[in-house]
């Protein structure tokens, strides 16, 4: 049900209103009882002692690695009846029952602009023009060759609208979107994570939800970890723009990344997974590797050009890069002030609005 959301939009992602003004809904409490109908019967897919799992097992002792089954016996038989009057008919099988009721959602209208709008907002922008929403929707809706929600089509229709591509589009007030925190933690990972001595790149979760509110499969509800149409106090909220990141990003929270990045770049301490999930001998933290940059050190442009691209996508502004330079360059070029400097100028740009904000 989520994945139609809340209520009827238009194509261009605006809200569809009955005569009186209102928003019109597209499912109700006696939807979700019906739909609740078709997930009867899941239950664990494997047991982690290698016994044939019941319905009634507990999730504590599941091989969550692998997939739920379906248990016919705790089916609901009777039919089900969905939206806009479909209807499925009673005596299938429960597998059945979930690929009809799916197919259904898929084809309901209101997927194409629900999707593509979460899609705009997590990959380019928090407030696309209607116009950028109305011509990704017709690609989902239909990908020139009469195929419904090719999802390489819709990918391709984001990225490749002017909106994502054209310069002029980075000095707009509506342009950008905060990242959220897992995409902050990624993209430095991706680039400057070291050696596993365990060959394994895992992170254990506690801290990352506790300090930063996010971390994959910990949404608190399922309408994910923040609203997408969140409009922050201040500035955003003042021009009526989205800013749906900004719900999890607060004075705890961003002082807590703060803090990581600390550890990151100070201790260079990663990822870190539980001593049990390691072989016995390995190390269970992947270090972060900053060796890479002392090439660039001795030149702090050198150096603030060489992050530049690889944590600011090469839009770092002037006005950063000039606080940083002169703070940097305060470091003799010793072999550990040449570190110092590649810590300091990483740690600065981590924090900065220039690595959090996607423009």
């Amino acid at each position: 049900l989520f994945s139609i959301g809340l209520n009827m939009l238009n194509d261009d992602g605006s809200l569809k209103l009955d005569n009186d003004g209102k928003a019109i809904p597209t499912y109700d409490n006696d939807d979700i009882k019906e739909f609740a109908k078709i997930f009867t019967g899941f239950g664990i897919g494997a047991r982690k002692d290698g016994e044939e799992p019941e319905f009634w097992n507990s999730i504590y002792i599941a091989d969550v690695t692998k997939p739920m089954l379906m248990h016919e016996d705790y089916h609901e038989e009777g039919p089900k009846y969905l939206l806009n009057g479909y209807t499925i008919p009673g005596g299938q099988t429960g597998v059945k029952d979930v690929e009809d009721a799916l197919d259904h959602l898929f084809n309901h209208p209101n997927v194409g602009p629900f999707i593509c709008l979460r899609l705009i907002q997590h990959f380019i922008k928090s407030n696309p023009t209607p116009g950028y929403i109305e011509n990704v929707v017709k690609v989902f809706n239909n990908d020139g060759n009469d195929v419904r929600g090719n999802m390489q089509a819709v990918l391709k229709a984001i990225l490749m609208h002017p909106e994502a591509r054209d310069c002029e589009w980075i000095s707009n007030a509506a342009q950008g979107k905060l990242k959220e925190p897992i995409l902050r933690v990624t993209g430095f990972t991706r680039q400057f994570a070291g050696t596993s001595s365990y060959d394994k790149y895992w992170n254990y979760s506690y801290n990352l939800i506790n300090d930063l509110d996010q971390h994959p499969l910990h949404s608190p509800t399922v309408f994910n970890f923040f609203n997408p149409f969140y409009s922050p106090n201040g500035p955003l909220g003042d021009a009526d723009l989205m800013g749906p990141e900004f719900e999890i990003h607060d004075s705890r929270t961003s002082i807590n990344f703060a803090n990581h990045v600390y550890y990151w770049v100070e201790w260079e301490y990663l990822l870190v997974c539980r001593a049990d999930d390691v072989p016995e001998g390995s190390n269970n933290v992947v270090p972060t590797d900053l060796s890479n940059l002392m090439t660039y050190a001795h030149d702090a442009d050198v150096l603030l050009d060489h992050l530049d691209i690889y944590l600011c996508n090469g839009q770092m502004s002037d006005r950063t890069r000039g606080i940083i330079k002169e703070t940097i360059n305060k470091y003799d070029l010793t072999l550990s002030g040449a570190y110092s400097r590649i810590q300091l100028a990483t740690y600065l740009i981590l924090i900065s609005p220039d690595f959090t904000i996607l423009n």
